[in-house]
């Protein structure tokens, strides 16, 4: 949504804003816990599905937190 000089509306940067949290919100939001199941086995492969789940979410959160930082321009949005 550009306006006709080029320029990327307003509207748009808050819709990209708002997407972005929910985005994050979502992505963050704590996995549930394996629970116990019929066998030991089972209980043992849930879980260790749980440990790969959160290490991927957690080094997922890491770099999506880094890349706004480097790529986010917080000068406009800040104030002096």
């Amino acid at each position: 949504m550009m306006d006709l000089t080029g320029e990327v509306s307003s509207g748009a940067v808050d819709m990209a804003n708002g997407n972005l949290e929910k985005m994050l919100k979502l992505c963050a939001t704590p996995l549930p816990q394996p629970q116990q199941l019929a066998t030991t086995e089972e209980t043992v492969a849930a879980e260790q599905k749980y440990k790969e789940l959160k290490a991927i979410q957690e080094k997922s959160l890491h770099e999506v937190r880094k890349a706004i930082l480097l790529k986010g321009d917080f000068k406009k949005n800040t104030k002096p």
